[in-house]
């Protein structure tokens, strides 16, 4: 059996040595611009010290983490902390009625699970807010009271 090199072998049958990819080193190169909008963990914190020095409201932080847990025959299964794909973050009771949060990052929408639990709260005859920041849930209480709702 005769050796041959790489470079001899691409002579010999015409083709030639694919180039190595730059794609990583380009990668690497680029710098992501930092995002500096706010994040929705830090949206919820300020909403809900808002709810909670406000007269008549109650309200609740919804933890919908889920984990990896070791199941039967020794497989692993993923378990939510609630039963409902969609859930919204904070669940209030504003001036005897039922109000749900969603809080979301500026230019940041529910998404298709999470506007299908507002339908249902809506039908169901709740409230519900999508909040990108705390100022959005100070009008809507503000103009609530307004009203007289």
């Amino acid at each position: 059996m005769i050796r041959v090199s790489k470079a001899l072998a691409n002579q010999i049958l015409g083709t030639q040595a694919k180039p190595k990819s730059t794609t990583r080193k380009r990668e690497a190169r680029t710098k992501r611009k930092p995002d500096l909008r706010p994040l929705e963990r830090d949206i919820q914190k300020d909403i809900l010290a808002y709810l909670r020095s406000v007269g008549g409201v109650w309200a609740v932080r919804v933890n919908s983490a889920g984990v990896k847990l070791p199941g039967r025959n020794g497989k692993t299964g993923f378990y939510r902390s609630n039963d409902r794909p969609g859930c919204p973050d904070i669940i209030a009771c504003v001036d005897g009625r039922f109000v749900v949060i969603e809080v979301k990052r500026p230019g940041e929408e529910p998404t298709f699970e999470q506007r299908s639990c507002h339908v249902d709260i809506a039908y169901a005859g709740g409230i519900t807010i999508v909040a990108h920041s705390v100022h959005d849930v100070v009008e809507w209480i503000d103009a609530a009271r307004r009203r007289g709702a």
